[in-house]
């Protein structure tokens, strides 16, 4: 006996209707960022770990101006294991991307983007110092990416030798976060450091239009 007598099954499958999630707060921003291009020295595309290939923000990176370096950072790799984490980072580096893992809401990895951007990039002028523009799709955890640096400066600062400069002037505003997507819904920018300076643009995660 079933246990479920009254359930028919569905005779067929239409696709004749595209959902897709696209409020007007996105396409505002995708405007603001890509008039940010000038301004920038690199982008930081923070990509879902459990989803490593289909959480990339291909319809925005694909407009990054081709002297803009990007680092792509696999965020939230505490859900899932260290060899599907490892294997997804030797195929982004394959494709020649630089990829660093991180669980930013556990400060673990983060370090390694401070690193990167400290190692590779090289500022016009010092005075303004390293300008990161962070994006990614929705909840992917670009914010506590932020804020995950801005933390670790501030730890750097605190155990450091007496009188080190790292945070000097640095507010500890950080960027709002939440368990559901949308947060987000403008471009701002937070201070992570003083020595050396570097600034993130925030920006509200992009879906694909359709």
């Amino acid at each position: 006996m079933h246990r479920f007598p009254a359930f028919v099954p569905r005779g067929e499958f239409r696709y004749d209707k595209v959902i897709h999630w696209y409020p007007g707060h996105m396409a505002n921003a995708r405007v603001k960022m890509e008039k940010r291009f000038k301004f920038i020295d690199f982008v930081v595309e923070v990509r879902d770990a459990r989803a490593p290939f289909t959480s990339a923000s291909y319809q925005f990176t694909r407009q990054i101006p081709k002297d803009i370096k990007r680092l792509i950072v696999l965020n939230k790799v505490d859900l899932v294991s260290e060899k599907l984490a490892h294997r997804a980072q030797e195929i982004i580096e394959d494709a020649g991307f630089p990829c660093v893992l991180t669980s930013a809401s556990t400060n673990r990895g983060t370090a390694k983007v401070h690193e990167w951007a400290v190692k590779h990039i090289r500022p016009d002028y010092k005075t303004i110092g390293i300008w990161v523009m962070v994006c990614g799709v929705p909840n992917a955890g670009k914010s506590t990416v932020i804020n995950s640096l801005k933390r670790l400066a501030f730890a750097a600062a605190k155990y450091g030798r007496p009188g080190n400069q790292i945070v000097k002037d640095v507010r500890r505003t950080e960027s709002a976060v939440g368990i559901l997507p949308g947060v987000t819904k403008d471009v701002g920018f937070f201070q992570i450091s003083n020595k050396p300076r570097i600034y993130c643009i925030d920006t509200p995660g992009i879906t694909l239009k359709k």
